[in-house]
Parts: C-alpha cells; structure tokens; sequence
C-alpha cells in the first residue's frame, strides 16, 4: 500500500511539473493516477474490469466531444480551419 501511494505522490508531482509546458503528455498521467487512487478506495473492486471501463468511458466522451465541437461550429470556422491546415502543410512540407 505504501508503494500505491508513493507512485501516487510521484505521479501528482509530474503532472503538476508537466501540465504547464504540455498539457497532453500531463493529461496521459492523469489516467494511471485515477485507476491507482480507485485502487486505494476499493482495492477489492480494483479488477480486470476497470481498465477496460475507464478506455470505454474515454472513447464515449471523446466522441462526444468530437460530436459537440462539429455541431456547434460553423461553416466559416471550418473553412478557416481547413485554409490553416493548408497553409501549415505549405510552410512544413508535410
């Protein structure tokens, strides 16, 4: 248990180091962090079943964000969006 919570600890310092400079690489420790404090709660219901719930939980939000965003934007933001992606692919050459 001890070790639980020193990985813990650990885990909380890195992404309060990280999430300032790159919010993505922080937010990829936020997920082991949330499956070992669940851990700690319920080390009995800490099973097989949770890692596949919580990639279920997060592709049920992602899409729904995906969803959210293209319906609540507009044809003029896409058009700007698809201009600027054109024009990164000019100066990158990718």
């Amino acid at each position: 248990m001890w070790s639980v919570i020193a990985v813990l600890v650990f885990l909380q310092f890195a992404i309060e180091m990280i999430i300032g400079a790159n919010y993505a690489l922080g937010q990829i420790l936020v997920t082991p962090m949330a499956l070992l404090m669940s851990y700690l709660a319920a080390p009995g219901a800490a099973g097989t079943a949770m890692a596949p719930e919580r990639v279920f939980d997060t592709l049920v939000g992602a899409g729904i964000g995906i969803v959210l965003a293209v319906v609540s934007s507009t044809l003029d933001d896409r058009i700007y969006l698809a201009r600027d992606h054109a024009a990164s692919k000019g100066r990158d050459g990718f």
